[in-house]
């Protein structure tokens, strides 16, 4: 064979091969859930005939999940580090319009005294009552972490 016919298969081949992977990409399901059962009409009309039946509203069956018990994840230095810049990063960052969100949004990861602190402060900076006509925002980027000691 010819280089040219050689060439066409190669690409027919391609092109095959293109279509199935969009196939599987679009229209294949992964997860086999299996499908309803379908009564046949005439079966509902037996049903019908047969037993009055109380009209209710028709709930779908919802596939249970079961709850998978919270794992503890392990914590290295580097995922603090990380976690200390994303920390000083969102309260550093303040915004005259957001009402104190950054420091609020932050109290998960605060510790009790420090919580009582961001109460205080959200607290004393709403009875100052600034004007929040014109925006104004600081943003905070934290540009180094090191970890000192790490037990």
């Amino acid at each position: 064979m010819n280089k040219k016919v050689w060439g066409i298969i190669i690409v027919i081949i391609a092109l095959a091969i293109i279509v199935g992977i969009v196939y599987i990409i679009f229209f294949y399901r992964f997860s086999s859930l299996p499908e309803p059962a379908v009564e046949s009409p005439a079966a509902q009309e037996q049903a019908k005939t047969t037993e009055p039946a109380v009209e209710s509203p028709a709930k779908p069956a919802a596939a249970v999940q079961p709850t998978v018990p919270f794992k503890k994840a392990e914590v290295d230095s580097d995922d603090l580090v990380r976690m200390a810049s994303s920390f000083a990063e969102r309260f550093g960052s303040f915004s005259n319009q957001s009402d104190y969100g950054n420091i609020r949004d932050l109290q998960i990861f605060m510790t009790d005294t420090m919580k009582v602190w961001a109460e205080n402060y959200i607290a004393d900076a709403r009875a100052k009552k600034t004007q929040t006509a014109i925006y104004y925002g600081i943003v905070t980027k934290a540009i180094s972490g090191e970890t000192k000691q790490f037990d």
